[in-house]
């Protein structure tokens, strides 16, 4: 399963929220608040574990497949 990721940072809450689809991939973009900072991966680390619990997975699943260092990133969950 692959979609988007839209990414904001130093928000003041942790929230997951399904934003629609892209027109051009048909991917699903998810809109996601973090509260950590763009700085040395931190966001990057808690967008994971953010991802781990909603979609109730785990780590090893997950991965950031392009764009890592955009607000906008292509998450890939591979299937067990």
């Amino acid at each position: 399963m692959e979609f988007l990721v839209h990414v904001i940072p130093w928000s003041k809450q942790i929230l997951v929220k399904k934003d629609g689809k892209d027109l051009l991939t048909n991917r699903d973009i998810y809109k996601v608040k973090l509260t950590a900072k763009p700085i040395n991966g931190e966001a990057n680390k808690q967008l994971i574990e953010v991802l781990v619990d909603f979609f109730k997975t785990k780590r090893r699943f997950i991965e950031i497949d392009k764009w890592a260092s955009s607000r906008l990133k292509l998450v890939k969950i591979i299937e067990n």
